[in-house]
């Protein structure tokens, strides 16, 4: 024997129970054959029918031991499993040491890849024999048929005759249809009935049921009604056989086909049916059965040998209908040995008919035998459950006519069961990557396989014959003689095991032992997974938790963690907390909110939230922002992560309460600007301070240089009075320019320190509006500039000071004109409105344009500083505050 089959033997001997055969102890004949044709491996089996010692075959190649003229045939299948095809059914002749040949059936099942065919054999000798003997026994039969077959033909020809005059006799008068109301009691009837019946026409056809019973046969009536109160909306068909008493006290025979009709209260309301005078058909059946039973009583003998035989046998005429039959096969078909003769195989087992049929009716026609056959089906004997049959079908001839066929049926289900779940249960475990071993109390392992060898790191090889808990340094939850006891009470034991690998790694595993017998020795079939990664994970998980619980109760920052709430449209619109920290309370201001909702604690709460949190629970993706909450005056940083399955919709929250660093933010963010818009206008002012200083420079300048040029022309010796005059002229007028702007200088200065003095008195406007107009006039006319003067009411008095009064007006006159083009026009208008006066200087020059509006009154504040350099002046920069006041 193979190691593999040290190992699965035990384990086939659970899976078969009291029915599996061990390698060992099998009647069968089992090997394990190379691919080069030498036997590896045979059970005591080939020894004992074939008579060579275990050393004799394991020497020869299996040619040696194959009758001659089986080499061919042998060598054919052989190719045919080295090619990877599986071999069912094959037989061949083995000579024997004593020089007989044995018949053997070969299944044979190649593992190419081990480079071995695992072969089962089973001796059919006997059977071989017995085939002789029924092919002997067929042939005297076939002459007995022969010498029967012209009486039966004759008795044939004349049942013919009579069947058909039956036949003719039913079309014409001897089937009626009928109708049954339930509720009336009344029976109609189609006209052919009368005559049948006995009863006149009228009679027949308009019939009550009381009085069709009456009719009935006693010994009939009973079994008709019951057929009759059996029937169900679902089961609502019948057909039965009763006598019927006619007047004329004649006894006929009918056969009545019927279906019934419920109301929804299921009760049978109405029947429909046809039935047929089957008298006369009875009688000719009759003497059919008598010259039946004359050929069963010559076939006696034969049968005798059919009853006796282990297997099942049958004979079929050309329709297919049982002639003779064993008891085995009757058995296995279910009914009794009475019970198929004269009915065909579609009548008694209609669930294998077809297949029956498509092997047995060539043979009438080829007159060959059909060998070896597997058939799968049911039968009533067993229904429900498949079973498999290996069939012979060998005609019956006579001359070169088939007259019937005979059939050989051995039941092979249980060996083809034993054949797939061995080899299944192979491959199961072969395949399987589970630990599953098998050891017992004396002999140790004997089973491991490769999820062993992974698990463990020890092959098979170094396994087998070791004690388990030795070899794994195995540590038990309880010592080992308690845990045989449970075995031994329970037949099972579940637990955790500590092993140790062949790399002395620890490994846990939780171990599955299962008591079994085989052969009066008790094992133990031990299934072992390993554990050890989820022990790992378990105590991280158990430490983890505990370092939660401690953070969760001592972290400074709230948590919560809440279910999400959906409408039908998995639109959320609320959230549960399921668990809070002691800080969320503080951070949130909302107490005992475990088991409430958002909305029940915070009615006007933000969508925001519901929205944001449904998204992380539906998406799976965590989320980290800052929000606030006016409703509950607080801001947040908050941090959401959705937690255990997407399905169950809760989402972590970790949040602080940052509302005072929002409220520190948001006044740092408030001084920041006032400082930066601070800033802004200092610049701005130093920039138009630095501009102002660069034009008064230049206004200072240009006076002085006329002022000089003329200094020193009237130092000439050769002056005269006209230029003379012209340059003081020039010399005084420059003079008084420069210390008008010098004047402004100092009005400015005193404006921003606050020392501007007001002569304050009554002033009519008209006085200061006309003298500033006569100080412009001659700039005007020097431009060609039309200036007008509206004055209503010409008398227009305020309190103020006149002189200031006037160098304002004279300021915005002087800017008009210098920016009004030449032809162009002034506009001087005073108007009254509601007690107030009103001074409007309208020019047609260039403007101010919209956005500077603004900043026209502030100081230093000019639209184009280049303005001032191309026309002179400063009083657009100086002359705007004093307006202003």
């Amino acid at each position: 024997m193979t190691a593999e089959d040290h190992i699965f033997s035990p384990v086939n001997e659970l899976v078969l129970s009291e029915e599996a055969f061990f390698f060992e102890r099998s009647l069968d004949l089992l090997s394990v054959i190379g691919l080069d044709g030498y036997f590896r491996r045979i059970n005591p089996a080939f020894t004992q029918i074939l008579g060579y010692s275990e050393a004799e075959f394991l020497a020869r190649p299996f040619l040696d031991f194959v009758h001659p003229d089986d080499h061919v045939a042998s060598l054919a299948e052989m190719e045919k499993v080295k090619a990877g095809i599986p071999v069912f059914n094959f037989e061949n002749r083995y000579r024997t040491k004593d020089g007989d040949d044995r018949w053997l059936e070969w299944t044979a099942s190649p593992q190419v890849s081990r480079g071995v065919i695992y072969c089962v054999a089973r001796d059919i000798t006997q059977q071989k024999q017995i085939e002789v003997t029924l092919q002997s026994i067929n042939q005297e039969l076939e002459k007995r048929i022969a010498e029967r077959t012209a009486e039966l033909e004759q008795v044939n020809a004349a049942l013919r005759e009579s069947e058909e005059r039956n036949q003719l006799a039913m079309e014409v008068a001897r089937i009626f249809t009928f109708e049954w109301d339930i509720s009336t009691d009344a029976v109609k009837r189609s006209p052919q009935c009368s005559v049948t019946l006995g009863l006149s026409p009228s009679s027949a056809q308009q019939d009550t049921g009381a009085n069709f019973f009456q009719r009935v046969h006693p010994d009939d009536r009973d079994r008709f009604i019951r057929t009759i109160q059996t029937l169900t909306p679902e089961k609502n068909s019948y057909k039965i056989t009763y006598r019927l008493l006619r007047p004329d006290e004649q006894i006929i025979t009918f056969e009545e086909s019927g279906r019934g009709f419920f109301d929804q209260q299921r009760q049978l309301i109405r029947l429909i049916g046809m039935v047929a005078d089957i008298t006369e058909r009875q009688r000719l059946e009759a003497e059919l059965e008598s010259s039946r039973a004359t050929l069963q009583q010559q076939l006696t003998e034969i049968e005798t040998i059919y009853q006796s035989a282990p297997i099942g046998l049958t004979v079929l005429d050309p329709e297919l209908r049982f002639v003779r039959i064993n008891q085995r096969l009757a058995e296995i078909n279910g009914f009794s040995v009475e019970e198929h003769i004269g009915r065909t195989i579609r009548e008694l087992l209609p669930g294998i008919a077809d297949t029956g049929e498509q092997f047995i009716r060539p043979i009438f026609e080829t007159g060959k035998p059909l060998l070896n056959v597997e058939i799968r089906g049911e039968t009533p004997a067993q229904p429900g459950v498949e079973r498999v049959w290996l069939e012979k079908f060998l005609p019956l001839k006579d001359g070169e006519h088939v007259v019937g066929v005979s059939i050989v049926c051995e039941e092979i289900t249980e060996r083809k069961r034993t054949e797939e779940k061995l080899h299944q249960f192979k491959l199961l475990i072969e395949l399987s990557y589970e630990p599953i071993l098998v050891w017992g109390f004396e002999q140790g392992i004997i089973s491991w396989n490769q999820g062993c060898e992974q698990l463990y790191g020890y092959t098979t090889e170094a396994a087998i014959g070791k004690t388990t808990h030795v070899l794994l340094q195995t540590i038990h939850p309880l010592p080992i003689a308690e845990l045989i006891a449970i075995l031994e009470r329970d037949r099972q034991w579940t637990g955790e095991l500590k092993h140790t690998t062949k790399t002395g790694q620890q490994v846990i595993v939780e171990s599955r032992q299962q008591l079994i017998e085989a052969n009066g020795q008790k094992l133990v079939l031990e299934t072992n997974r390993d554990i050890t990664e989820q022990k790992k994970s378990e105590l991280a998980l158990r430490r983890s938790e505990e370092r939660y619980r401690t953070l969760f109760k001592t972290m400074e920052d709230g948590f919560c963690v809440v279910e999400m709430l959906f409408d039908e449209n998995n639109k959320p619109v609320d959230y549960c907390f399921l668990e809070i920290n002691p800080a969320f309370e503080r951070e949130t201001g909302l107490r005992q909110a475990v088991g409430k909702t958002a909305r029940q604690l915070l009615p006007n709460l933000e969508e925001f939230w519901f929205e944001t949190y449904g998204r992380v629970a539906l998406t799976g993706e965590p989320v980290r922002f800052e929000n606030g909450s006016e409703v509950m005056n607080r801001w947040f940083e908050v941090y959401a992560f959705p937690i255990e399955r997407a399905a169950n919709h809760k989402v972590a929250i970790l949040f602080k309460n940052i509302s005072d660093r929002k409220a520190i933010e948001a006044q740092r963010e408030k001084l920041f600007q006032q400082e930066q818009t601070a800033r802004e206008v200092a610049e701005r002012a130093n920039r138009m301070k630095d501009e102002f200083l660069a034009i008064l420079s230049h206004e200072l300048r240009t006076p002085l240089n006329p002022i000089l040029g003329w200094a020193k022309i009237l130092q000439s010796p050769k002056m005269n009075a006209e230029k003379l005059q012209h340059g003081l002229i020039t010399i005084e007028r420059n003079a008084k320019q420069q210390a008008q702007l010098i004047d402004d200088l100092l009005d400015i200065s005193r404006i921003i320190r606050g020392k501007l003095s007001l002569n304050l008195g009554v002033v009519n406007l008209s006085e200061p509006i006309t003298a500033a107009l006569e100080t412009v006039n001659l700039s005007a006319q020097a431009k060609a500039i039309r200036l007008d003067v509206l004055l209503e009411p010409l008398e227009a008095y305020v309190r103020g000071d006149a002189g200031r009064l006037q160098q304002v007006i004279w300021n915005l006159l002087s800017n008009a004109i210098k920016f009004t083009p030449t032809g162009g026009q002034v506009t001087v208008q005073l108007t009254c409105i509601d007690n107030h006066a009103q001074i409007q200087v309208i020019d047609t020059g260039k403007g101010i344009q919209t956005e500077f509006l603004p900043f026209v009154f502030e100081l230093f504040q000019q639209q184009d500083s280049s303005t001032t350099r191309s026309f002179g002046g400063v009083r657009a920069g100086v002359g705007d505050r004093p307006s202003n006041n």
